[in-house]
């Protein structure tokens, strides 16, 4: 996973100290132009929000149904293209 997961190691009590607790993560996960479906799952186990869901994993559409599969990150939610979501406070 080379630098870029490096760098997510550094200060990551700070971080997460600084996020507070985070009802819904969104993250790109194509691995080219982002980070990669496992550095994303990875970013989500950190932050632990209630709903992570992964978009734009691949640059040539928005929604790729493999790498969603590969997605294990903590509280994983996917929403296909097209698809709405309603998210209730609670």
């Amino acid at each position: 996973m080379g630098e870029r997961s490096d760098m997510m190691n550094n200060d990551k009590k700070d971080r997460l100290l600084y996020l507070g607790h985070a009802s819904l993560m969104i993250t790109t996960a194509d691995g080219i132009y982002t980070m990669t479906v496992e550095e994303a799952s990875q970013v989500a186990d950190e932050i632990q929000a209630r709903h992570s869901i992964p978009y734009h994993m691949n640059p040539e559409k928005l929604f790729d149904a493999e790498i969603a599969e590969r997605f294990t990150g903590m509280n994983k939610m996917v929403v296909k293209d097209g698809e709405e979501i309603w998210l209730e406070k609670g």
